[in-house]
């Protein structure tokens, strides 16, 4: 890709998804979308819900308009992740209006995780993965979507997500890949403003983690499928991965029901240790640059030390980012409690 389209889908991605936001609250208000509080909520007051669609429209919609201009192959796999990006947030934007049972959410999410592994399987001729891509969509749907759970965690994992995939497509010649992950940076880059310290507009919802969640694996997925290395492009989602597995475990060990909204990820039990929403959202996209950085460097590197020594620093994030709410816990003074939910305002209700 040149730098004038590697800049032109950057901010174009950013504008559009800009200009859709500004227009989102009056849409959000006539369908009445709001984001009720309960008692196991990070937040205490009713927040609009379902942004996440203009955030989907607008990776969409650069995806498809950058692909008018590149190789055949790049653009089909550019139209690919631009449909499951779209069909996903109609989906969420579905669950966010009305509610769908549990049955129903996995079946349409398995459905369209189908439909998206067969067109990256169409556009590589891999066949043969069609099974794993598709595994491995509907999986981080929901791993996205149950760590949507505090302000600006989802738009800087989209932000870093996708910039570090696009390094990774510059540097493996993937113009496709390259374009996917500036759209994808840019438009939840854009997200940040409405969802940060200063002020809490409205939540990206289910549309829009699922969005996130469909995103990102389809460019991991497609990514290894044309024979780039997975360890960075797996790497991208590893501390997602991480927290989602370590909660589910625990809660399964401890005989409680995994289907139950709770407060029990990594990323919840530090902002009930104070740290804060923000600043436990950076710092998980912090952990997630380091990690992707060190899978980008040990793949690349060819020396076995160096990768090692790579290896070694993720495996050190990850397991220092799984332990800090422990460590934060002892340092908080004897007799204090966890933070109070009026602390914790402006978070969308946490989902697993």
């Amino acid at each position: 890709m040149t730098a004038v389209l590697v800049v032109g889908t950057l901010l174009s991605s950013a504008v559009l998804a800009t200009s859709l936001l500004a227009c989102t609250p009056r849409l959000l208000l006539r369908l009445a979308l709001y984001d009720v509080p309960t008692e196991r909520s990070s937040h205490d007051r009713p927040v609009l819900r379902g942004a996440g669609i203009a955030v989907a429209v607008a990776i969409a919609a650069v995806l498809l308009a950058v692909s008018a201009g590149v190789a055949a192959r790049d653009a089909a796999a550019l139209r690919a992740v631009a449909g499951a990006v779209a069909l996903f947030a109609v989906l969420g934007f579905v669950e966010d209006k009305r509610g769908l049972s549990i049955g129903a959410r996995l079946r349409w999410q398995g459905g369209l995780a189908a439909l998206a592994g067969a067109a990256l399987s169409a556009v590589t001729s891999s066949w043969w993965l069609w099974l794993p891509a598709a595994l491995l969509v509907a999986a981080y749907v929901n791993v996205a979507n149950f760590m949507d759970g505090i302000n600006s965690i989802s738009g800087l994992h989209g932000a870093v997500g996708g910039a570090s995939l696009a390094v990774l497509g510059l540097l493996e010649h993937q113009a496709w890949l390259t374009a996917a992950g500036l759209a994808g940076a840019g438009a939840f880059a854009a997200f940040l403003p409405w969802n940060g310290p200063a002020r809490v507009t409205f939540f990206l919802g289910d549309a829009g983690s699922y969005a996130l969640g469909a995103f990102l694996a389809m460019c991991v997925a497609g990514a290894v499928m044309v024979g780039v290395h997975p360890w960075p492009a797996l790497s991208v989602l590893s501390v997602y991965v991480l927290d989602v597995g370590l909660t589910l475990v625990r809660r399964l060990c401890a005989g409680k029901d995994v289907t139950r909204p709770h407060r029990e990820h990594v990323y919840q039990r530090l902002t009930l240790s104070g740290l804060g929403h923000v600043p436990a959202s950076v710092l998980v996209s912090g952990c997630t640059l380091v990690v992707a950085l060190a899978g980008l460097a040990g793949a690349t590197a060819g020396h076995l030390g160096i990768a090692l020594l790579c290896v070694g620093v993720q495996a050190a994030v990850l397991a220092g980012y799984a332990a800090l709410p422990r460590a934060l816990d002892r340092l908080r003074p004897a007799g204090a409690g966890p933070v109070a939910a009026s602390a914790l305002a402006g978070a969308p209700a946490p989902v697993g």
